[in-house]
């Protein structure tokens, strides 16, 4: 029961929050469209998540955590 204990405590609980957010997000966004088939249902969410990850990701948690990282150094 410990392993699984610490195998928890290494997980990054704020990074699988902000996706799973984001996947949120991107569902409600592909379901708005409504189309009539649920498959380009399926790829508008897929892309809309690769879209908003890689914003996440690349841009805004860069600019966001940037001078939190610069003020460590």
């Amino acid at each position: 029961m410990e392993q699984v204990m610490a195998l928890l405590g290494a997980i990054d609980w704020i990074n699988i929050g902000t996706l799973a957010v984001i996947v949120l997000l991107a569902s409600i966004i592909a379901n708005i469209f409504e189309f009539r088939s649920r498959f380009p249902n399926v790829l508008l969410t897929v892309f809309i998540f690769v879209g908003l990850y890689i914003g996440w990701t690349y841009f805004l948690k860069g600019m966001v955590f940037a001078h939190v990282t610069a003020g460590a150094a």
